[in-house]
């Protein structure tokens, strides 16, 4: 907080010796907040008249906030409890900024700041300035400001935390703020205050979806019931009707929207899976792009009172039970579903010829097609960064096959720990912080009783993997770098910190030096985690190009084969999306292909790989887009092999006959 406190303080100074707003001095929510002040004429230096409501307005916003503020009164009651003893005040504000409820210590409360901070009172930007409340409704963000962070002076004692409510829709509900003297200030109060309003959000999900289905989901079994897990609203009949803030960003790359079917979302009717949860209590799904996920659902008591809804028409092959404490996350690996795509058992690694590794690693080389000289040399800075060991930054395109590289890393170093995959672009911010580095038993209200050890402690013995590296949040690269100093994991709430000994692979496919110069990525923190940096070849410039795609394609399909003037097509391509790419063309090219042999014309590479990048969808959109494609095309080609009989092909493909009959309806023959 030092550095940021000196940087808020030479940007006050400059401004009011220069008339200018100086560059890189606050962080840049906090600049854009000034900047914002002064286009709205505040003066700095003049205390500012907070406003407050009269008492029959306050009345009407507190009726309006009823089942909000109900809900946030329970959270600020734990939250205060969690920091007795601060000197803090917890406050609810409206969407607007004006305090409704507050909470707040003896010493607090008869301070300037603690008289000023009362129900009724307006805080939003436009009045008071920067400040938590008034920034955190004006952006819908959580933030921290910090002493004299605060755009008028008068505010330079203390800091506060605001992390902003919101309804299923998206819109904003209300904000919890946090606020204290700047000396008393806990470093963990964000991740506190984000955690009571997600908790907030929550119930008020619960409340707005009631009468429909309410399932949780989370790649980790051992999430569900918390508040790191997702939640999404179905109806009886299969329809999405709502999905909880934290949903998407559990599942990166699909489009959650209300009116989707589930089998659009997952590769089952809602039907089927509710029947195991009503038998099981909690299944595994699976996305159309094959990633699992546990899944529960929140009040079990509705599968016995929803009579109604539909019995499956046929039940998916294969499907698996979770086990208690049985992990769901799949790895990416190029190879079998291994073209990149998740959904590769964890170390399922491609096969290829024999490649030049050194003898003392043979025995633990996974199967792995490394025939081009730069992929070798990969594997062996790797091997030389496991011996040291130090952290390792493996960098290169999108579907390159970094993940597998990590695998492989993990492998080679004998640690008997485990290898565990974090993806920072996926973890909710107000949750990172907890689920990495773990809390304390009742250190948030929706906390496990017993706390939990986090997944460093995971990783303890292991090597931990922080995949999408450059996807991470500002506030939570300087927790990281706190970690990478001292490799001590206190957990959120917590007193007593513990050294851990792990391996540290970070990953990314962005330029992370181009983020340090547009100040989205700790030049510090960089300099910890490139400490040896891997750059993956993109498979067009790969000299194994044609190994790959025989690996491939035999995972496809073990009998296939490739001609030879196939395989010169495939090596003129350009290959944007990469190995992943490669999976997705000689899937459908198999589909195409009567023969078992693959010919130029089954390719279908005449398109330009530009495409589907000039449609505007995420590379996991085209993907998922692709897989539904090759999935509606192998429904249609079974359907009419059969005579179009829909029972014998949902049968034969281990579906539902409904999802046979949409399949076909959108290709138009039903």
């Amino acid at each position: 907080m030092a550095a940021r406190l000196d940087g808020a303080l030479e940007a006050r100074r400059i401004l009011e010796r220069q008339g200018h707003l100086a560059d890189g001095l606050l962080d840049g929510p906090l600049s854009a907040s000034w900047q914002r002040c002064l286009a709205a004429g505040l003066d700095p230096w003049q205390a500012p008249d907070i406003p407050t409501i009269d008492v029959g307005e306050l009345r009407s916003r507190g009726e309006h906030s009823q089942r909000v503020a109900r809900l946030a009164r329970i959270e600020m009651e734990s939250l205060f409890h969690q920091i007795a003893g601060s000197n803090f005040m917890i406050a609810f504000g409206d969407p607007e900024g004006v305090v409704i409820d507050t909470i707040s210590d003896p010493i607090f409360a008869v301070s300037d700041a603690g008289r000023q901070i009362r129900a009724g009172t307006v805080w939003s930007e436009s009045v008071a300035g920067t400040n938590a409340t008034g920034t955190a409704t004006a952006t819908g963000q959580g933030l921290i400001v910090h002493g004299a962070e605060h755009f008028f002076s008068c505010f330079d004692g203390i800091t506060c935390a605001a992390a902003p409510i919101q309804y299923a829709d998206g819109s904003l509900a209300g904000v919890l703020d946090a606020s204290s003297f700047c000396d008393a200030y806990p470093s963990h109060t964000l991740v506190l205050v984000r955690m009571a309003a997600l908790n907030v959000a929550n119930g008020l999900f619960r409340g707005e979806m009631h009468g429909h289905f309410i399932v949780e989901l989370h790649a980790r079994p051992e999430f569900l019931g918390s508040i790191a897990a997702g939640m999404l609203a179905v109806d009886r009949d299969g329809v999405l009707r709502g999905v909880s803030s934290q949903a998407p960003a559990l599942m990166p790359g699909v489009q959650l929207r209300a009116g989707m079917a589930f089998d659009e979302l997952f590769t089952e009717d809602f039907g089927v899976v509710l029947e195991r949860l009503r038998r099981e209590g909690r299944t595994r799904v699976f996305d159309p792009l094959d990633r699992a996920y546990a899944m529960a659902l929140r009040d079990p008591v509705q599968v016995r009172t929803h009579a109604a809804a539909r019995t499956p028409d046929a039940v998916r092959a294969g499907d698996r039970q979770l086990r208690p404490g049985e992990p769901v996350a799949p790895a990416l690996a190029p190879g079998g579903m291994a073209a990149g795509l998740p959904g590769a058992a964890a170390g399922r690694l491609v096969r290829g010829p024999a490649a030049a590794v050194p003898d003392h690693v043979k025995g633990e080389l996974p199967d792995l097609v490394c025939q081009d000289p730069r992929v070798q040399e990969c594997l062996r800075l790797v091997e030389a960064a496991v011996r040291l060991p130090a952290p390792v930054l493996i960098t290169g395109e999108t579907g390159t096959g970094k993940e597998m590289l990590a695998r492989y890393a993990h492998r080679i170093s004998g640690r008997r720990g485990e290898l565990v995959a974090v993806n920072c672009a996926a973890m909710p911010a107000e949750l990172f912080e907890a689920e990495l580095f773990g809390y304390s038993a009742g250190a948030f209200t929706g906390a496990r009783r017993e706390g939990h050890g986090g997944l460093i402690l995971e990783a303890d013995g292991g090597t931990l993997l922080l995949d999408e590296i450059a996807d991470l949040p500002p506030p939570l690269q300087a927790a990281l770098l706190r970690f990478l100093d001292d490799f001590q994991v206190r957990p959120v709430g917590g007193r007593v910190s513990r050294v851990v000994d792990t391996l540290v692979i970070a990953a990314t496919n962005a330029d992370l030096h181009r983020a340090v110069a547009e100040r989205r990525f700790r030049a510090d923190l960089l300099y910890r985690l490139n400490t040896v940096q891997v750059v993956l070849p993109p498979l067009r410039e790969r000299s194994d190009l044609a190994a790959v795609a025989r690996v491939v394609l035999a995972r496809i399909d073990p009998h296939a084969r490739i001609s030879a003037g196939a395989l010169q097509a495939l090596a003129a391509h350009d290959w944007p999306g990469n190995v992943r790419e490669l999976r997705a063309v000689l899937t459908r090219a198999r589909l195409m292909a009567e023969a078992a042999e693959i010919e130029v014309r089954h390719l279908g590479l005449q398109m330009p790989p530009a495409a589907a990048a000039m449609s505007g969808r995420s590379e996991s959109g085209q993907v998922a887009g692709t897989l539904r494609t090759l999935n509606g095309e192998l429904v249609r080609r079974t359907c009419a092999e059969l005579d179009g009989n829909v029972s014998a092909t949902a049968q034969r493909l281990a579906i539902s006959r409904t999802t046979v009959y949409r399949y076909l309806r959108e290709a138009g023959h039903g």
